[in-house]
Order: C-alpha cells, then sequence, then structure tokens
C-alpha cells in the first residue's frame, strides 16, 4: 500500500495533531459540491488535489481509512469516518494503526 503514496507523488511529512486534517477533509466536502463530488467518486484523487491549493497533512492511517470508505453522502462518509476511527469499521484503523507503518505521516499533493 506504500505505493499508492508513491503513485501521487506524496511526501513523508508531520500530519496536524488530533485528526484536525480530517475536520478539514470534511469541511471542504461539505462546502464545495465539486471537491465532495471527487471526495466521494475517487477520494484517492480528492486526496491528491487537495482542497483550493492546499493539501491535506494525513497520517498514513488517516489516508488508508478514507481511502477504505464507501459512501453516497456526506453524511454517510462522516458517520464510516467516525465508526472507523473508533475502531468499528472494515479494518483499516484497528489499534491506531494501518498496514504497520504507523508513526509516519502522509503529505498528499500533486507532484
Amino acid at each position: 500500500m506504500k505505493s499508492d503514496i508513491k503513485e501521487i507523488g506524496s511526501d513523508l511529512t508531520d500530519a496536524a495533531p488530533n485528526g484536525t486534517e480530517l475536520s478539514r477533509l470534511v469541511t471542504a466536502a461539505v462546502i464545495n459540491q465539486k471537491f465532495r463530488d471527487l471526495l466521494l467518486s475517487d477520494p484517492k484523487l480528492a486526496l491528491a488535489a487537495g482542497y483550493k491549493g492546499e493539501v491535506f497533512r494525513l497520517t498514513p492511517e488517516e489516508y488508508y481509512l478514507i481511502l477504505s470508505i464507501r459512501a453516497t453522502s456526506v453524511a454517510d462518509f462522516a458517520r464510516q469516518l467516525t465508526g472507523n476511527r473508533n475502531g468499528h469499521g472494515n479494518g483499516y484503523a484497528h489499534n491506531g494503526h494501518a498496514n504497520g507503518i504507523s508513526g509516519r505521516h502522509v503529505n498528499l499533493r500533486e507532484g
């Protein structure tokens, strides 16, 4: 799965604390229909594109969690995001780790 990060030209960097970037991501989806449609249809591309020139500084766990979500609305996306972060999801985010790559962070940007 590390190849997913490299495919979109991502750099590893420090992520924002306490899920701040996930809040920014959901907020962007709520206020901008174009970003919302892209996030729901192609989350990988939405993360790579960012929002209005800004990137989402996600941990690898957050990145793979977002890619695992299949939603048809922002409300459903947020519900799954919250459920998965609390350990009630599909296995991508359990015990705070995803695929054994915890401790590193992903800065998603095109390049």
